[in-house]
């Protein structure tokens, strides 16, 4: 089986930096990907799969419908784009607050409650622009899910399956073997 694992402009090892990551570039680094598979490896099938944000990603790029795309596995998906930024944003003021101590007066947990522009350019050390701000918040990513052309798999956590149905009644859903808190530290 010929595999191949990238990391997108601006994330991980790749060209660029966090300040210059956005999703349409992703989806255009999932393409791109997927030709120089094809054209190395032969395959004329071949699986996408991208885990939270990457799954994303995966659902932009499913949309230009590439040829050899037989199925696209999306593991815990973002589908509220405001619900998760307000999320990130949450945990963010909060190590800011575990971390630093409350010495001062002004916690940023009450800088983040007085100011709702605080905080809202990076979460745990990484950058996060005001284009990708606005792309995880504006898609539709809910409808996209049941418009993706190809085989869809979805792992996601067994309470979610029901809701997300109704939306993607095409795809098939695998819950995930454990419930992960994906903002949560890991244990050393």
């Amino acid at each position: 089986i010929a595999v191949m694992r990238f990391d997108p402009y601006g994330a991980g090892d790749s060209l660029g930096t966090d300040e210059q990551l956005d999703l349409t570039g992703w989806q255009s680094d999932v393409l791109t990907a997927h030709e120089h598979l094809a054209a190395w490896s032969g395959c004329s099938r071949i699986v996408w799969m991208g885990l939270r944000l990457g799954a994303n990603a995966c659902m932009l790029a499913a949309s230009a419908n590439p040829p050899s795309l037989r199925r696209v596995v999306l593991c815990e998906p973002i589908l509220d784009g405001r619900a998760y930024l307000g999320e990130l944003r949450r945990r963010h003021v909060a190590l800011l607050d575990a971390e630093l101590g409350r010495a001062s007066k002004s916690t940023a947990a009450d800088r983040a409650q007085s100011d709702p522009q605080a905080f809202c350019d990076e979460a745990f050390g990484i950058a996060i622009s005001g284009g990708l701000r606005r792309e995880v918040v504006e898609s539709d990513w809910q409808a996209m899910l049941g418009k993706i052309p190809a085989e869809a798999t979805l792992v996601v956590d067994e309470g979610r399956i029901a809701e997300l149905k109704q939306r993607a009644e095409r795809a098939r859903f695998v819950p995930a073997a454990e419930s992960v808190d994906w903002l949560a530290d890991l244990p050393e």
